[in-house]
């Protein structure tokens, strides 16, 4: 029989920028030559080291965020007193108490929410403050060492690691519709909520939002805004105070493009009924769920946009009058 192959991953952390993973193969290929008592004590200085450094460079900018009876997480994005959370930490509040690291406190003026993605802006009125950067690169890879900054069960400025477990999770989360969130086994509990997920540079990667619980013991999966959808909407909020999104009054059926259509919405008014199969939307194919979700959010209000649908395996062509996905205060629709 033939002998598996095992991969035993070592992290080698020569700087906060590089990590090595080495493979020890047992497949009979060559082996390195081991590191010894002495190789194996640099490694492990090495990796808490980087850990070290980047709590220490983070956890000031990291803040405590309290209304009405609420506490979450927050954390500086500008060294002039923007704060990025949760929409459900800010509950709907027009100001939040705000606690920094060293015991000060200041009350933040909510800028903007945006519950759809579950993001909330706050600004305090001071300035030279600790902040931590939003990367701009792409989301980090599935591996990628993170830390969890934040006050878990009250506990402030609590510090966790672990790995990017996932990308482009659907969490199913209640209120939150437009979900592409990063995964971690980094340990998340109640009150991280709003709290950064770091990468070893000490960029923000994501906002933490959410944790699943796993029925069988003490684990659980945590769920992370990444930092491209966090940037798109803090943008929108320190532009508007909302974020601008179109959307039709459609409700899918299965997980899939067919679609049930709410009264007096774009979508009935523009002649889509239930059990049209949507395929294409301003000339953009559509077959899942998020594509369909994203592509209509992604449309001006007010704007008249085509639409291809398949009715009884006939395909027809629609105009669609896009309507503000801020309606949906006054009627209930995807």
């Amino acid at each position: 029989m033939q002998r598996a192959r095992l991969a035993v991953p070592i992290l080698l952390a020569g700087t906060l920028a590089t990590n090595v993973l080495l493979l020890l193969r047992t497949d009979g290929g060559p082996q390195p030559a081991p590191m010894g008592l002495s190789g194996d004590k640099d490694v492990a200085q090495s990796v808490s080291r980087a850990f070290r450094e980047v709590s220490r460079r983070v956890t000031p900018a990291v803040v405590s965020v309290s209304t009405r009876g609420l506490r979450g997480s927050g954390v500086l994005i500008s060294d002039e007193g923007l704060i990025v959370t949760n929409h459900h930490v800010t509950n709907g509040s027009r100001r939040a108490r705000v606690e920094l690291l060293d015991g000060s406190t200041f009350v933040g003026t909510v800028i903007g929410s945006d519950p759809d993605t579950d993001i909330s802006l706050l600004h305090v009125d001071s300035k030279g403050l600790p902040f931590v950067s939003l990367s701009t690169d792409a989301p980090p890879e599935i591996g990628t060492w993170v830390l969890a900054v934040g006050n878990p069960l009250g506990y402030d400025h609590s510090v966790t690691f672990g790995i990017i477990s996932a990308q482009g999770r659907e969490a199913g989360l209640r209120d939150v519709v437009y979900e592409d969130f990063l995964q971690t086994d980094a340990a998340i509990n109640a009150g991280n909520s709003g709290g950064p997920l770091i990468d070893l540079e000490g960029r923000i990667v994501g906002i933490n939002t959410a944790k699943e619980v796993v029925s069988e013991g003490n684990q659980g999966l945590g769920f992370a805004i990444p930092a491209y959808l966090v940037r798109e909407v803090v943008s929108e909020l320190l532009e508007k105070g909302y974020v601008e999104r179109g959307y039709f009054g459609i409700q899918l059926e299965n997980d899939g493009v067919t679609v049930d259509v709410v009264s007096g919405t774009p979508a009935r008014n523009a002649g889509i009924r239930k059990g049209d199969v949507l395929v294409a939307i301003a000339g953009e194919p559509v077959s899942t769920r998020k594509e369909l979700f994203d592509t209509i959010a992604r449309l001006r209000p007010g704007t008249r946009v085509a639409v291809d649908v398949l009715r009884r395996g006939a395909k027809e062509l629609l105009l669609v009058e896009v309507g503000d996905r801020r309606d949906l205060n006054r009627v209930a629709s995807d």
